[in-house]
């Protein structure tokens, strides 16, 4: 495969420019060197109703590199171990308590505004 990059410009109600990269086998890409009515023809195809001199249209045409796509690696799961239930986190639980209660109490009253 090879990537032909078209630059130059048309006529159609006006100038038409032209900027396009597209692919093409082998043996149609080495056509387009220097013979115009292939040219003529390609540009006929990608571009319709647009008249084109062939000599304002540059061809240049490069060996065509797949892009490297990447890897996705599965996650690990990463193992949380779990927090002792302790006499510390009991009593400063049952002391926030009160504190959350009346902070979720707050924050309904305030949504309904």
């Amino acid at each position: 495969m090879k990537q032909v990059r078209i630059i130059g410009t048309g006529q159609l109600n006006g100038p038409i420019s032209v900027n396009k990269t597209i692919l093409l086998e082998d043996n149609i890409a080495n056509r387009l060197q220097g013979n115009d009515e292939a040219k003529l023809a390609l540009l006929a195809v990608h571009f319709p109703g647009v008249k084109f001199n062939p000599r304002q249209i540059s061809f240049t045409i490069s060996q065509y590199r797949e892009p490297k796509r990447k890897t996705i690696k599965a996650k690990q799961k990463v193992k949380k171990e779990k927090k002792q239930l302790s006499f510390g986190t009991i009593i400063s639980f049952i002391l926030l308590l009160p504190f959350k209660l009346v902070w979720w109490v707050l924050k309904f009253l305030w949504s309904r505004r």
